[in-house]
């Protein structure tokens, strides 16, 4: 085993989380089945709340636009499972992007379901805004 002469191991402290416990595989599976509803109601009392810029919901009402319209940036008769992919893609951007846009407060008082899925949602949201391209963030997060 290798050593690391200057590494020392953290202690748990005020600055560190402890550990949670561990849930059932039971408890995982409804977590992320109810995440669909609870994300939907989500958004769409998000929508409706004065406390979110109008500038973000046009985002969104765009993306849901693009994704609902029969053209697409890779065409998925030509790319079968890519050309799902964007639409996947331009909805996971739009949803984290209004919901970067909101305090954290208003979106725990907002959220339906449990702390762990909301972190959950929003993590899935973030990794997939990953793959939009940079120049596509930039123009939506600097215009206006």
């Amino acid at each position: 085993m290798a050593e690391f002469p200057n590494y020392e191991m953290p202690e748990w402290g005020p600055d560190l989380d402890a550990p949670r416990p561990r849930r059932s595989k039971r408890a995982v599976f409804t977590e992320v089945l109810l995440a669909g509803p609870h994300l939907a109601a989500l958004v769409y009392r998000l929508l409706r709340d004065p406390r979110v810029s109008r500038r973000r919901k046009l985002v969104l009402a765009g993306a849901l636009a693009y994704v609902a319209s029969p053209v697409d940036l890779i065409p998925g008769k030509f790319f079968p499972i890519v050309g799902q992919f964007d639409d996947a893609l331009v909805a996971a951007f739009s949803v984290d992007y209004l919901m970067r846009g909101v305090d954290p407060a208003v979106l725990a008082e907002m959220w339906g379901g449990s702390e762990d899925g909301l972190e959950m949602v929003m993590a899935v949201l973030e990794w997939g805004s990953e793959f939009v391209p940079g120049s596509l963030k930039r123009l939506v997060e600097s215009t206006g």
